[in-house]
């Protein structure tokens, strides 16, 4: 039978950290550090003509709603349409969501801002997920109305 040699144990490739950011620290400092970017801030500035939130600021609410944005797209834009409607939410509006588009344009029309139809076509279409989350934020912003970023109506609790 062979030999059996013990093997010392290793140190790990990376040392611990010797501080710990809570998440929303994290997303914090990386949401600074990507709208305090000259480019981010060049292409918000192209592409989101009159929107008071950053385009890639998807990280300022937090890493939850991001995340949210990202992959639920259609439950926050149809959040939004019922708060626009001063309304509650159902689940159908969660299915069929106003397209980004329209949405981006009904905010603007609201909010008297700039009619930027080519920015807002190019950026619902090529940037979905932080085209979302903006335009949830520029809701909140304009509105004065939080996000509901998931929330069942009562009566389907």
């Amino acid at each position: 039978s062979p030999v059996q040699t013990a093997v010392p144990p290793r140190e790990p490739a990376c040392p611990p950290p010797e501080f710990t950011l809570s998440m929303a620290e994290q997303a914090a400092k990386a949401n600074a550090a990507i709208t305090e970017n000259e480019q981010a801030k060049q292409a918000h500035d192209a592409l989101s003509p009159g929107f008071q939130a950053p385009l890639f600021g998807c990280l300022s609410e937090g890493p939850v709603p991001c995340l949210v944005s990202c992959c639920c797209a259609p439950v926050v834009l149809g959040m939004i349409t019922a708060q626009m409607d001063d309304r509650e939410c159902t689940p159908c509006d969660c299915l069929l969501a106003t397209p980004l588009y329209q949405l981006r344009q009904r905010i603007r029309s609201m909010h008297s801002i700039e009619y930027a139809p080519l920015q807002d076509c190019a950026v619902s279409t090529c940037c979905v997920c932080v085209s979302v989350h903006q335009t949830a934020i520029e809701w909140k912003n304009r509105s004065g109305k939080e996000p509901e970023w998931i929330k069942m109506p009562d009566r389907y609790s």
